[in-house]
């Protein structure tokens, strides 16, 4: 159970997050100034070049296209991810304990960003995607991790 000084809870998912300060038990967690971070999600078609390379198959000579290595919307929600840790970074001085609230891809993408200062400061890591989730339903949804009453 985390204990309320110097408190943020940081809730992420692949293309917004958003860090609250926790002050105690009794008081809602509350939106950290210039706490709102979004990131582009763009379609497919806007964030890669549709023209793929051409391989020569050596025996036959048929030409096939290249698969591409990486899904561009994995890479964007890990360029988002080191946002969010370059912002955790800035701002470590303002908080002793740190909750992650994540879905689970982009949890682990912020684990690889995060830098040391601020990885010592994680108290608890909730695999849960609740972005799109109220702030006043988020002491219920997070009761089992942060003492809200």
């Amino acid at each position: 159970m985390v204990n309320s000084e110097k408190t943020w809870i940081l809730i992420a998912d692949g293309a917004k997050a958003m860090a609250l300060a926790y002050k105690g038990p009794h008081q809602p967690p509350k939106p950290v100034d210039s706490g709102k971070l979004t990131h582009t999600n763009a379609p497919s078609r806007e964030l890669e070049d549709t023209e793929r390379g051409r391989v020569f198959q050596s025996a036959s000579g048929a030409r096939s296209a290249m698969e591409r290595h990486t899904d561009p919307h994995e890479h964007e929600k890990k360029v988002f991810a080191d946002e969010v840790a370059s912002f955790l970074s800035d701002r470590h001085t303002e908080f002793d304990r740190l909750v992650l609230v994540s879905a689970p891809k982009m949890l682990g993408y912020l684990r690889k960003s995060l830098g040391a200062e601020v990885r010592s400061k994680i108290s608890d890591e909730v695999s849960k995607d609740l972005t799109n989730e109220p702030v006043d339903q988020l002491p219920r949804l997070l009761s089992d991790v942060v003492y809200f009453e």
